[in-house]
């Protein structure tokens, strides 16, 4: 997942779902303080995707908004109940 972040040709989505996963690996690892940087990271990405003008309009890319927000609950859930591998 690290190696997919640095690379160029980036798309806000797809950083903010590679950072939560991140973020849930980590947690697993038992690598806490880094896994809550990632969903950190994954939050204010998150929060450049969501269309500011109309909530109801998710816009073309709602299947990855989605994607991200069902694992951003996962990942919360994950590392605050601090479950580990």
């Amino acid at each position: 997942m690290q190696k997919l972040l640095d690379r160029g040709g980036r798309t806000l989505e797809r950083d903010a779902l590679a950072e939560v996963v991140l973020a849930m690996a980590r947690q697993r690892l038992k690598r806490s303080d880094e896994a809550r940087g990632a969903l950190r990271d994954a939050r204010k990405i998150a929060d450049a995707i969501l269309p500011k003008s109309d909530p109801n309009d998710l816009g073309r890319n709602w299947s990855d908004w989605l994607a991200v927000c069902a694992l951003m609950r996962e990942a919360h859930t994950l590392i605050e109940s601090g479950q580990g591998g």
